[in-house]
């Protein structure tokens, strides 16, 4: 990116914070976001350098007869009691590549004259990868709200497959305090809403944090969390 380049903003915050609603929210006032999600699951299933190392771990069942990930199989060894280790295996062969397919996103983005990325990355934190953003906003929500969204949405799944993966991700009070901004996704669409707007109209007077050139990526100028 050049040095007036836009603003690179993450979007993170555990499952069922509602992460995703406010990136739609962002979307609908004309913001690009990328999706770490999306854009990991296209890494995985056309990336043949990450396609094989995930074979070789988890097994030919990983992939379907069509090429996309099966999911169901990948999920049961990954958030399971007796392979957390897992997990980390798996963020280690996919995240690389994906952090490099969000950023050649970005770049493309910024040439074409953005003025402002988001990037919704659940796992921000437990991949390191907050020094590559200029700001960080978190998405929280009490965990028995949480649990309900998610359930709502994947009714497949137990409260205690949800807890699992609520404790395989960095803690909530711990990401309220090193990101940015948060917005508390606890009281209704409204309050949601004008959390998001008063973020946005903070923007266009939000300074780039870090040069280019810098060998290490630092944010120096935090500012005061949002409720």
């Amino acid at each position: 990116m050049s040095e007036s380049r836009a603003l690179f903003i993450a979007i993170t915050g555990g499952i069922g914070s509602g992460k995703s609603t406010v990136s739609n929210i962002i979307r609908e006032h004309g913001y690009s976001v990328i999706s770490a999600d999306e854009v990991a699951r296209h890494v995985i299933e056309n990336d043949e350098n990450v396609k094989t190392r995930l074979i070789v771990e988890y097994g030919n069942a990983t992939f379907l007869p069509n090429g996309t990930l099966n999911t169901a199989h990948l999920s049961s060894l990954v958030f399971s009691k007796e392979n957390k280790e897992k997990i980390k295996k798996l963020n280690s062969i996919v995240h690389p590549a994906t952090l490099d397919a969000i950023i050649d996103m970005a770049e493309k983005l910024d040439e074409q004259g953005e003025k402002c990325i988001f990037a919704e990355i659940a796992l921000l934190y437990e991949s390191g990868l907050e020094d590559a953003f200029d700001y960080v906003i978190a998405v929280a929500a009490p965990e028995e709200i949480r649990i309900q969204r998610v359930i709502q949405r994947n009714p497949e799944m137990t409260k205690e497959q949800i807890q699992l993966r609520i404790k395989e991700q960095a803690d909530q009070g711990w990401v309220k305090n090193q990101a940015d901004f948060v917005i508390e996704n606890d009281a209704g669409l409204d309050k949601l809403e004008d959390s998001i707007h008063f973020i946005l109209g903070l923007i266009p007077h939000l300074p780039v944090v870090y040069s280019t050139d810098d060998e290490n990526l630092t944010n120096d100028d935090t500012m005061e969390d949002t409720q």
